[in-house]
């Protein structure tokens, strides 16, 4: 049996937005984590998910901005 490419797929048959894949690691969640932090899933107004990372020094950052910052 061939493997079908996600990408070949139609649109019809994919996978809606707010569907997680499992099994791969987020980055900034995992630099969250490896530096003492606490993750927080939050949705914005549309829906949208992002993830807060609460550390250990009180500050609370979304994970994404905070890996950017130190990478």
């Amino acid at each position: 049996m061939k493997a079908i490419h996600p990408y070949a797929c139609p649109r019809c048959c994919r996978l809606p937005a707010n569907t997680f894949r499992t099994g791969m690691a987020n980055s900034a969640s995992k630099f969250c984590i490896a530096k003492g932090g606490r993750r927080e899933v939050k949705k914005d107004e549309s829906g949208g998910g992002y993830a807060l990372c609460h550390l250990p020094d009180s500050r609370i950052v979304e994970e994404w901005e905070y890996f950017r910052s130190q990478h």
